[in-house]
């Protein structure tokens, strides 16, 4: 009997090492062949599990990794899996193949020590199946996914914006695909060279070309960023990173991170408005940023296919705009991109207030304009548990607090919104019933922390605004008990940048 079978048999489960059963559902457009879910994390959609024709062999599934990065082994059995969850943990062995040794370890010096329930949970199963932690898992992992030999994996053929002009090794023909909603193959898009050049917003832009297809058009972008402006960067914020960052630190970083610039496309073909409906980016970062990661292969084949600049940062992301009506134009005589700054947060600082009445003043960091914020409502709300799911394997926080308040002068909608400074409490399973009641397990270290409104990064409290700009809400973070008193920060969204139009000359206009 293998181990694998062995743990199924002994009814254990992995919910002390922060895992929970996997449903099944892991039909992600980066699945490989015969893959076989066991055990998910709860947060991005990661998981581990065999694929088959190779054995008792785990690999991690990590959809939100970069293109070409999404499937690594772990573990050449299911007993070494097990063995690297007592030693590391479930995170670390998924992350281990970005990392060095000494961000390896510096990771695990952060963890908290295991609850002593917790502990006990794994020493129990660690019993029941004989094994033992693992000395030197680091190493373990790195050699293991040195000598495996990546091109076994076969992946399902779909259809997926981030597959498009990814290659497997040996040469495969740059094709680049419109995404099919129903999973059905599509044919490749035309490649029209178009070569836009422009300058926005401090950057040289280019549109090196688009593709035509029957289903719409897809566009192609691409930002140079000085190499010398990204490696400052990274030198200011190597050691800054994780959970040494509060929330208002993540959010610093990614404002002055320059491969970093969010905005809105609109495309304009023959007098018709195209939105886009699907896309995806990512970047490129030389050697002269002093960063052993360049972006991964298939940033490095946009930069290879598109001639660009090597000794440049990259920016690069694919906008796919469908056709206004069912059938594409029979020619394409005017086509115009526009783009649109998205929206910049700019923390503020941070504020407390307790109760109806009080007041609080907040400078715009930007304009230095002073704003006046008076509460209106202040009061501690419970949401009831049936708006999680009702009753599930876990149980969430439901406490929290609600804030109304007025700002004068006022801010247009949107600009302004109110973030709890604290990161709430996380999602716990629930154990099975015992004399009588439920007992909870240890939170899982990768359990999302949750809010009103927010997601995995944490918590964020929201603003809306009624006619006259009256009455706008704040709520906090929610929490298993109710919080004493709530730390607000204040952050601004602003715009700098005027919206650019841009000619893209398309060689040869016909469908």
């Amino acid at each position: 009997m293998s181990v694998y079978e062995k743990f199924r048999e002994t009814g254990a489960d992995c919910s002390c090492f922060g895992l929970e059963e996997s449903d099944g559902d892991c039909g992600y457009f980066c699945t490989p062949r015969g893959f076989r879910p066991l055990f998910a994390t709860g947060v991005d959609g990661i998981c581990f599990g065999f694929i088959r024709g190779f054995g008792e062999m785990v690999f991690s599934l990590s959809p939100m990794n970069l293109p070409g990065d999404y499937v690594h082994p772990v573990a050449r059995s299911f007993g070494d899996f097990l063995r690297l969850l007592l030693t590391c943990g479930a995170d670390a062995a998924e992350q281990a193949h970005g990392w060095n040794k000494e961000e390896f370890e510096a990771f695990l010096q952060e963890q908290d020590e295991p609850e002593p329930e917790r502990a006990a949970a794994m020493e129990a199963v660690a019993r029941g199946l004989g094994i033992e932690p693992m000395e030197r898992p680091f190493e373990y992992i790195k050699e293991l996914q040195a000598e495996f030999d990546y091109s076994r994996i076969k992946f399902k053929k779909r259809e997926y914006p981030a597959d498009a002009g990814e290659a497997e090794e040996g040469g495969a023909p740059w094709e680049v695909r419109f995404p099919s909603e129903s999973g059905r193959s599509t044919r490749p898009g035309r490649e029209a060279p178009v070569s836009a050049r422009f300058s926005w917003g401090g950057y040289d832009w280019l549109v090196p070309a688009v593709y035509v297809s029957a289903r719409g058009l897809i566009v192609d972008l691409c930002r140079a960023v000085p190499a010398e402006q990204e490696r400052e960067f990274l030198e200011k914020w190597a050691f800054r990173e994780g959970g040494e960052l509060s929330q208002a630190g993540r959010e610093l970083a990614e404002a002055e991170n320059p491969l970093v610039f969010d905005f809105d496309t609109e495309l304009t073909v023959n007098g018709n408005v195209l939105r886009s409906r699907s896309g995806f980016g990512f970047c490129f970062a030389p050697s002269e940023c002093g960063a052993e990661w360049s972006g991964g292969r298939d940033a490095k084949r946009w930069v290879e296919h598109y001639c660009l600049d090597e000794h440049l940062a990259w920016a690069m992301c694919r906008r796919c705009f469908p056709w206004a009506a069912r059938r594409a134009p029979g020619r394409l005589e005017r086509v115009t991109l526009r783009l649109r700054q998205s929206p910049v947060a700019v923390t503020g600082e941070e504020f407390e207030v307790t109760g109806a009445g009080d007041e609080a003043v907040l400078t715009h960091p930007v304009t230095g304009e002073r704003h006046v914020l008076r509460v209106v409502e202040y009061e501690k709300q419970s949401i009831p548990e049936k708006f999680f799911g009702g009753e599930d394997a876990w149980e969430y926080p439901t406490h929290c607090t609600a804030m109304s308040f007025v700002l004068e002068p006022p801010l247009p909608r949107g600009e302004l919104s109110l973030r709890d400074c604290g990161e709430g409490d996380r999602p716990r399973r629930r154990a099975q019933p015992a004399a009588g009641r439920f007992e909870f397990t240890p939170v899982a270290t990768a359990a999302a922390s949750m809010g009103i409104i927010g997601g995995a990064d944490g918590p964020v409290a929201f603003c809306v605004s009624g006619n006259g700009w009256q009455a706008q809400t704040a709520c906090s973070a929610l929490s298993f008990e109710p919080r004493p008193f709530v730390r607000w920060r204040a952050v601004f969204y602003r715009r700098w940048l005027d919206d650019i139009e841009v000619e893209l000359n398309i060689s040869g206009g016909g469908i």
